[in-house]
């Protein structure tokens, strides 16, 4: 499961390089929904 978490987590965050500093803050909502999946 953590690699497929992994897996999805970089391609979020390379759907959202283009975003810059907004990116921070999804990256972060990201984080704090696989930690409560998990």
């Amino acid at each position: 499961a953590m690699r497929e978490a992994e897996a999805l987590a970089r391609k979020a965050k390379a759907c959202l390089a283009p975003f810059g500093k907004k990116a921070w803050m999804l990256e972060a909502l990201a984080d704090f929904i696989l930690r409560r999946k998990a």
